[in-house]
């Protein structure tokens, strides 16, 4: 499942943390008046256990995201042997991409979870049916 793990969506949520860090740390770092010790410990235990429910839920997206493409895969390859037609996109590059027609007739053929013709291989969570 690692390999369907979106390094986009993982740089995303990586910006977001740092915004999230910056705006947390600067709130917990200056207070405005002086506080009791128990007040500013209690407030730090309670970060905490935001910072875990936090890490908690990165963890869940990136997880459901990864499942999602596994399955999309999956569904992509039945139709393939199901002599369907499938228009796959690749990266070539940042800001460039490319699209195929896969099928069976084409002759494409399957490995595992990519589509292969000739020296060409495309993840099959990257398809979609024509």
């Amino acid at each position: 499942m690692i390999e369907y793990i979106d390094l986009e969506l993982i740089k995303a949520l990586f910006m977001f943390s740092l915004v999230l860090v910056v705006i947390t740390g600067a709130s917990f770092s200056t207070p405005k008046r002086k506080k009791s010790k128990q007040l500013q410990s209690s407030k730090k235990s309670t970060a905490k256990y935001y910072w875990f429910a936090y890490v908690l839920f990165i963890a869940t997206v990136i997880f459901l995201q990864a499942d999602s493409s596994m399955m999309q895969a999956k569904e992509n390859i039945k139709n393939f042997r199901g002599a369907k037609v499938l228009c796959c996109t690749t990266q070539n590059g940042r800001d460039s991409s490319s699209k195929y027609r896969v099928s069976i007739k084409d002759g494409w053929e399957v490995d595992e979870r990519y589509f292969i013709k000739d020296s060409l291989m495309i993840r099959a969570d990257k398809c979609e049916e024509m």
